[in-house]
């Protein structure tokens, strides 16, 4: 047998389907596609139908409820004789307003690390793992009071930004590929041409090898922090993730990790 609800204002039957919920104080049930519908208890007519089609109240105690129902303890039976029109109360629920928006990037961001003791040794490299490129970064270690550039080990190409009257971070290879841009679309200008540039009203940027030597550093301190700058110049562009840097320490014949 099972139960089925109708409204007291002759709305008809509810579909069990579209139930949620029945406890004391109501009945909710999905409304739509994204809403849901709630009916005061006093609104509502329950109905026991077993296999043979013919209402039975007396056994409505020994009803097998579903676990989404709560209990009819103290159901007093059904009266078909007396039915009572009453107001309905609806209850609506869901989102009525999205508003989709464009967001930019920051141009630029950076960070610092914290002191990382590294004691004495030969040299150290910098080993980046990210889930994009990284040549729009600019890495630095910091020894003392100062710091210094340095190319990971995994970056091949540097894309940076062009300043005034300033070198770039790392010595070029002349003999890769050097490209300058002006406001992110590639130009045919050389480094001759550097100091004529207009850097007030436009932003250039260059794409180069560095020597391979500007992946090595001795450092002078036996602590060092790593700093980073990313720098993005395409409002479409998606910042890198960096997710993890290991400072790789080289000391007599031994590699440490830190």
């Amino acid at each position: 047998m099972s139960i089925t609800y109708k409204y007291n204002n002759g709305s008809g039957e509810i579909d069990n389907d579209t139930i949620i919920q029945v406890n004391s104080d109501g009945l909710l049930q999905s409304y739509g596609e994204r809403g849901f519908k709630f009916t005061p208890q006093e609104n509502l007519t329950k109905n026991v139908l077993s296999a043979d089609g013919f209402y039975q109240d007396n056994e409505l105690e020994k009803i097998q409820k579903r676990t989404i129902i709560d209990s009819f303890s103290g159901y007093n039976g059904i009266d078909k004789d007396n039915t009572n029109i009453v107001t309905k109360v609806e209850y609506y629920f869901g989102i009525d307003n999205i508003n989709p928006k464009y967001i930019l990037n920051d141009k630029t961001c950076g960070f610092i690390s914290k002191n990382i003791k590294i004691d004495s040794c030969s040299y150290i490299k910098l080993s980046v793992i990210s889930n994009q490129d990284i040549s729009n970064i600019e890495f630095y270690i910091i020894d003392g009071i100062k710091e210094y550039p340095i190319l990971p080990i995994e970056t091949e190409r540097v894309k940076e930004k062009l300043f005034y009257n300033l070198d770039t971070r790392f010595t070029i290879d002349k003999t890769k590929e050097i490209i300058i841009y002006k406001n992110n679309e590639a130009t045919s200008l050389s480094l001759d041409d550097i100091n004529s540039l207009d850097f007030n009203s436009n932003v250039y940027t260059i794409e180069y090898t560095p020597a391979i030597q500007h992946q090595i550093y001795n450092p002078t301190q036996d602590n060092i922090k790593v700093k980073l700058i990313q720098r993005i110049y395409n409002d479409n562009d998606i910042p890198a993730n960096i997710i993890a840097m290991t400072i790789l320490k080289y000391g007599g014949s031994k590699i440490w990790n830190i």
